[in-house]
């Protein structure tokens, strides 16, 4: 997604999960995606998002890294 390729350049690791597979994935999500996902708490961000959303969202992990 491009507008998490400036956080990945900067060393944000990003795993991509197909839904179109699950059911389970495809109900849940429906017209939500994409859809990030926090694996420290599971928070999650449903587009629609920009980079300022994502950093904010993000927030206390860009602070540490900073």
């Amino acid at each position: 997604m491009q507008v998490l390729q400036p956080l990945i350049a900067d060393g944000l690791r990003v795993s991509e999960v197909d839904i179109s597979d699950s059911d389970e994935l495809m109900q849940r999500y429906q017209m939500r995606i994409p859809v990030l996902q926090r694996t420290d708490s599971g928070a999650e961000l449903d587009f629609p998002f920009d980079l300022a959303q994502v950093m904010d969202w993000l927030g206390d992990d860009l602070r540490e890294e900073g």
